[in-house]
């Protein structure tokens, strides 16, 4: 069994993606190919505190921003990004949806 802390399986349908505190039964699913995926370091925190929530009343929506440094060399291309996210978000002009 490996457990991958990538991104590289968190979509993958026969991979579970697990979080102990939250669906600890999804482990058993790891047996369709030898992998268990888990989220990225924000979505852990997340689930892990809407979980009692959401056994508890439901959650309907939540809305979620993370930040992250940048480094100088991500400097310039960060300037074009107000326009490369209207671009992606409007469907006109180039667009560089990454990220």
């Amino acid at each position: 069994m490996v457990i991958d802390n990538t991104s590289e399986f968190r979509y993958e349908d026969d991979i579970p993606l697990v979080v102990p505190e939250v669906n600890p039964h999804a482990i058993a699913q790891y047996k369709n190919r030898g992998i268990i995926a888990n989220p990225n370091c924000s979505t852990i925190q997340l689930v892990v505190a809407l979980k009692p929530i959401h056994d508890a009343v439901g959650i309907e929506r939540i809305n979620v921003a993370t930040y992250h440094r940048c480094q100088a060399r991500a400097a310039k291309p960060l300037r074009s990004w107000p326009s490369s996210r209207c671009n992606c978000l409007t469907g006109k002009g180039p667009v560089h949806c990454a990220g």
